[in-house]
């Protein structure tokens, strides 16, 4: 018989062997996520607009939305008949960026360094409400990409954690427990094509479709009616404050408020919906301010803007 004799650090090494693959393994499956809902264009026709604006370049949907059937997966427990199945709805989307698209091989990258927001609204409310899914991306440790072909006539835009922070919000479903999150879009029918012009891609059409998915399936949850406040200052680039500017609200269902700061740049919103993930905007004639997303969990005070740039230097 042969016996074998092992140092101390051999068995450290195993032990050290083991954990790491359990680390790896847990991190492995914390990273897994599963589709919870999807939405399909009714017509097909091309709802979804890219405008190529040269210093920056916004996506959205045409006015009024795209016509959809969205639908949550049998994996979302606890809903109502009347939240099951397809659902009639409105895609809207709102995004704009200032970073330039790329050109690697065969693929053309346009990314997206600000807000990008989806909201599917139910034609008809149910209990008297209708946002079924709002998703809000912004960066993280880097940018969602609208990717396709150069020359090609489709693209995709993907968006997951935890390369992007991903806020998904609804009347009807709740979130908690989930951290993991990933959401992806499918565009068909580019017109013109899918290509690099200026800084970013060039202005195009297209019909669109989307999943949705998270770690953790949401749960069929009437949120509660409750309400908080939002105040703070819009400042200018010495620290005074901007009177007159515009601040803009806009709640996940797509409900807006809008307010103007007073003499010394002070403004404030009541009466918001407790634990909603809201967008707040600032125009100004004078100066451009980064859009700001908030989950309302509580009162909200000390929300200040400062400039990014001033528009008549731009100019």
């Amino acid at each position: 018989m042969i016996y074998k004799t092992f140092d101390k650090s051999f068995f450290l090494g195993k032990a050290t062997l083991l954990i790491l693959m359990l680390l790896f393994s847990a991190t492995f499956l914390n990273a897994q996520t599963s589709t919870f809902a999807q939405f399909n264009e009714r017509f097909g026709t091309q709802d979804f607009v890219f405008t190529n604006n040269i210093i920056d370049a916004n996506f959205q949907t045409v006015a009024g939305g795209s016509p959809v059937t969205f639908r949550f997966f049998d994996s979302v427990t606890g809903l109502p008949a009347g939240l099951t199945g397809d659902q009639e709805a409105r895609v809207f989307i709102s995004s704009r960026t200032t970073a330039s698209a790329s050109t690697t091989g065969s693929t053309t990258n346009q990314p997206f360094d600000l807000v990008f927001t989806i909201r599917i609204v139910r034609e008809t409310p149910f209990a008297g409400r209708s946002n079924l899914l709002t998703a809000i991306i912004t960066t993280a440790g880097a940018s969602p990409i609208l990717s396709g072909g150069q020359g090609g006539f489709s693209a995709a835009f993907t968006a997951s954690t935890p390369l992007q922070n991903i806020e998904f919000t609804s009347d009807f479903v709740s979130f908690i427990g989930s951290s993991n999150r990933d959401l992806s879009l499918a565009f068909s029918s580019i017109q013109p094509s899918f290509s690099l012009q200026n800084s970013f891609v060039s202005s195009f059409t297209a019909a669109g479709t989307g999943t949705f998915a998270a770690d953790r399936a949401p749960f069929f949850m009437i949120p509660t009616a409750a309400t908080v406040s939002v105040s703070g200052r819009v400042l200018s680039p010495k620290g005074r404050g901007l009177a007159n500017a515009v601040i803009t609200l806009t709640g996940s269902s797509g409900e807006t408020l809008t307010t103007r700061t007073n003499n010394f740049g002070y403004y404030q919103f009541t009466d918001v919906v407790a634990g909603d993930t809201v967008i707040i905007d600032v125009k100004s004639k004078l100066y451009a301010f980064e859009t700001q997303v908030l989950n309302l969990s509580e009162e909200t005070n000390g929300l200040n803007f400062v400039p990014l740039y001033s528009k008549q230097r731009v100019r």
